[in-house]
């Protein structure tokens, strides 16, 4: 929805709201409250979007209109999925699934299954999002419908990307990127550069990834996409954090905290609070990106991200080990090992496994303690086929073993 002067649209239609409601016409009055929410939406306005999407869900239930709502409930669970809720959003999407499967609403369906793959993804486990996007595209080419494809194709790519498919990924999204070229879908466009970018930089093509990057941050401000554009600053400044510029990086993360903080996207906000942290562990002000790490913490557990959680903990434990205080930094892997068990990702458990057993090992002199860590590590790179992690734990084994011989 392209918007010349979304405050003034708001209002417009706030005052259709009103004329609606004052006449009885429950149906204007829906109607209204839908577009109301969908400019609120693409404004970033998250906050005030669900409140919208919820009033206009009762609308739609007290009308007894099936179809009407299973789209308000996928709207609003977009919504709380982008702010991080992530629990209730998959409640509603799961509802949304079923009112389409009674009704026959195969579009809706197909975008039920993508709301539930991005839950899954967010919550580390990209496998089960796999298949359910899958089943989303075989619908989506079953009835020829091309709009929506090309979202369900990135989030494919994301799923591949979090399985260590890079190459996977890279093709989805390239498709993606071509289909909404084609489709004149700038939105869509935006985010599928924004999705290139980081796999560019971390091949190397770093001036391609910025390349990438000018066109999502001026397709944002243009459209006023905020959501799309705290992403994009968040991903420039990783880019000028590797090549040393943290000052730089430092006010990209804080405008991207700002805009997060604006628009109610916690989730997000904690990504940013816990990328200055790192600059501020990497400048030495350990203490203060322990806080800022702790307030990522508390936003991780309340919305249920684990995946963010179980990142989040890692960093914590490496400052706390600079500080001094390997028995905190144990307890913080230690936790963080219990949640990739139940994620279920044997790379990244083998590689906290590794860490709590530098810790041991390095600062606690435990090192029988460390050894089945690391034997179990050792086997959990071979599963994941990370063949290089398995030689590194292999010569940590020999080196521990020979130490304590």
């Amino acid at each position: 929805m392209a918007l010349g002067d979304p405050v003034r649209a708001l209002r417009d239609m706030e005052e259709e709201a009103a004329i609606c409601e004052r006449l009885g016409d429950p149906r204007g009055h829906a109607r209204s409250l839908h577009n109301q929410a969908n400019v609120l939406h693409i404004q970033g306005e998250l906050t005030r979007a669900e409140a919208m999407y919820r009033q206009l869900e009762g609308v739609w239930r007290l009308l007894e209109d099936r179809v009407s709502l299973a789209l308000s409930l996928g709207n609003r669970a977009n919504v709380l999925r982008e702010r991080g809720d992530l629990d209730e959003a998959l409640s509603l999407y799961r509802e949304k699934e079923q009112i389409c499967r009674e009704t026959g609403q195969h579009i809706e369906l197909g975008n039920a299954l993508d709301g539930q793959a991005a839950v899954l993804v967010t919550r580390g486990q990209p496998r089960q999002a796999l298949e359910l996007l899958e089943k989303e595209e075989a619908l989506l080419r079953e009835h020829g419908n091309r709009s929506f494809l090309p979202t369900c194709l990135g989030n494919q790519g994301i799923a591949r990307l979090e399985l260590g498919d890079g190459a996977g990924a890279m093709r989805l999204f390239r498709q993606q990127e071509e289909l909404c070229r084609q489709l004149g879908d700038r939105k869509g466009l935006a985010e599928a550069l924004g999705r290139l970018g980081p796999i560019k930089a971390a091949s190397g093509d770093v001036s391609g990834a910025m390349l990438d990057y000018d066109q999502v941050e001026a397709i944002s401000r243009e459209l006023g996409l905020k959501g799309e554009l705290q992403a994009c600053l968040g991903n420039r400044a990783m880019i000028l954090r590797a090549r040393g510029d943290l000052d730089g990086a430092m006010r990209l993360h804080q405008e991207k905290a700002e805009l997060c903080r604006e628009l109610g996207n916690r989730k997000s906000l904690g990504i940013a609070l816990g990328n200055m942290a790192n600059i501020l562990a990497q400048r030495g002000d350990l203490q203060a990106a322990l806080d800022l790490q702790r307030q990522k913490e508390a936003i991780d557990r309340d919305l249920g991200n684990i995946a963010g959680l179980a990142h989040g903990l890692g960093n914590q434990a490496n400052i706390l080990e600079d500080l001094g205080d390997a028995e905190g930094a144990l307890d913080r892997l230690v936790e963080q090992e219990a949640l990739l068990r139940q994620l279920g990702n044997p790379e990244k458990l083998s590689r906290s496994l590794v860490a709590a057993s530098s810790v041991l090992i390095k600062s606690l002199g435990r090192r029988q303690d460390a050894l089945p860590r690391l034997e179990e590590a050792r086997q959990l790179a071979r599963t994941a086929g990370a063949g290089q992690l398995a030689d590194q734990v292999e010569q940590i084994i020999r080196l521990a073993e020979g130490s304590n011989g």
